[in-house]
């Protein structure tokens, strides 16, 4: 008799339910986790910029050039209208992005499929980032008090900057690619470990087809997101 191993589940239902619909017909689900909480290194990020953000605030709008900027609008100045549309810009991005990412800090979930990584946030609106093996660099794992964070990514030592290039960035710290918080951190660095070894076992491959083919550059100093 073959014993045939029942694929991993969430015990949320709204959480299974958004699982299953993202999966492919072929795909299996290997391991799940729900309920974990942001790692302490990016719990602090989100304080430090809320707090420089509510100084910034201070300083800048209330004391000196907020008052110019209302002047300016009430009479129509066309710089001050620009200056205040600018302002909230800045303060949409400043603080109320790290304010979100500090009520969501306690709701991530986690699925590890024999195809990618899926990371859920289940604070409203529901949220998902899919990781693909192209994307994995390695499986590291830090444990402290019975729980485990996967690392997965080198961290971005350099990155370009756009006008609206801090939504990509704000994205990676809200979704960041490792696993969280984790009861049972080893299990799921093992599969993840399977899906690196898939995704390397299909290069060489590609390789021994195509001398041309290279593995991609995975120094240290290669730009990298979290």
């Amino acid at each position: 008799m073959r014993l045939v191993s029942l694929p991993a589940r969430f015990h949320n239902k709204r959480l299974q339910s958004t699982l299953s619909e993202r999966l492919a017909s072929d795909e299996k689900t290997l391991w799940t986790f729900e309920g974990a909480h942001v790692s302490g290194d990016l719990y602090f990020y989100y304080w430090f910029q809320v707090t420089t953000m509510a100084l910034f605030l201070i300083l800048v709008f209330w004391v000196g050039f907020g008052r110019l900027w209302i002047a300016m609008v009430l009479t129509g100045s066309a710089f001050g209208i620009v200056a205040a549309l600018f302002s909230i810009y800045a303060v949409l991005l400043g603080a109320i992005m790290p304010v979100l990412s500090i009520l969501r800090s306690g709701h991530f979930a986690y699925a590890i499929t024999d195809k990618r990584l899926i990371i859920f946030n289940t604070f409203p609106p529901l949220m998902t980032r899919d990781v693909w093996p192209d994307e994995l660099e390695f499986s590291s794992i830090q444990e402290a008090k019975g729980r485990g964070t996967v690392f997965l990514r080198n961290v971005r030592l350099f990155s370009h900057y756009s006008l609206f290039g801090h939504w990509h960035i704000t994205w990676n710290v809200m979704m960041p690619r490792k696993i969280m918080n984790v009861s049972d951190a080893n299990t799921a660095a093992t599969h993840i470990r399977a899906l690196i070894n898939a995704r390397e076992k299909l290069t060489q491959e590609a390789i021994a087809r195509d001398p041309a083919v290279r593995p991609k550059n995975q120094g240290w100093f290669k730009p990298t997101d979290w």
